[in-house]
């Protein structure tokens, strides 16, 4: 194969994009591995020849529901709108792009679509891109709002203060707590994750079940 440089120099010069050109592509996966590119063999920190880019996958799921909004594979996205894919080579680049043109003129909708676009010369954009969430396992962490650390008691409705300890195999804090007004006992997981953007809080409770080991019954 050519060097970096000259394959994506005579792809850009394909393309003949301009200013009204958005690039797709299934997942944000392979814009990362270009910017990596870019950066490594380019040294450079912008994909300069894009101007509009549209995350297809992302689109697509906003006409499809799946459990838990877990990402859909292209596989079935391409099944949901009865695309035969046994003509196409799966998780190769030429195949998957005639999938992904199918699925595209099957579902195009001009609003739907302009909520997806992004614009890469925001500023921001690349730094959101490159930027890799992670869990937080220290409640005394910057950015934590000590004020978010309360839940309501599921039985009475009870505002209380959350304290407990990280544990590594559910990659949150958790502890069980006595309500105060109610006396119940709470089960109670607190989940930190640091975004670009900020830091999501998913927070869980509910009433402590104790199994009775002997019987395998449970008790309130």
């Amino acid at each position: 194969a050519d060097v970096f440089s000259n394959v994506i120099k005579d792809f850009v010069s394909w393309c003949n994009a301009n200013e009204e050109t958005v690039f797709m592509t299934w997942s944000d996966t392979d814009l990362h591995v270009l910017m990596e590119n870019y950066n490594i063999i380019l040294k450079n920190d912008k994909i300069d020849f894009i101007e509009y880019y549209a995350d297809l996958q992302k689109y697509i799921q906003k006409f499809i529901t799946t459990e838990n909004n877990n990402q859909i594979s292209l596989k079935s996205a391409a099944e949901h709108y009865n695309i035969k894919t046994d003509d196409f080579a799966l998780h190769r680049a030429q195949d998957d792009s005639r999938i992904c043109a199918e699925l595209f003129a099957k579902t195009y909708d001009k609003n739907v679509f302009k909520s997806c676009l992004r614009n890469l010369k925001d500023v921001d954009f690349f730094k959101r891109l490159l930027f890799k969430p992670y869990i937080i396992s220290n409640l005394k962490s910057e950015g934590i709002d000590k004020n978010t650390l309360f839940f309501d008691c599921p039985i009475c409705q009870q505002n209380i203060k959350f304290s407990g300890k990280y544990n590594p195999r559910i990659k949150a804090f958790s502890n069980v707590i006595k309500c105060g007004n109610c006396k119940k006992k709470i089960a109670v997981t607190f989940k930190f994750k640091k975004t670009f953007d900020g830091i999501n809080i998913i927070k869980r409770a509910k009433e402590f079940i104790k199994i009775n080991k002997k019987d395998k019954t449970t008790v309130q």
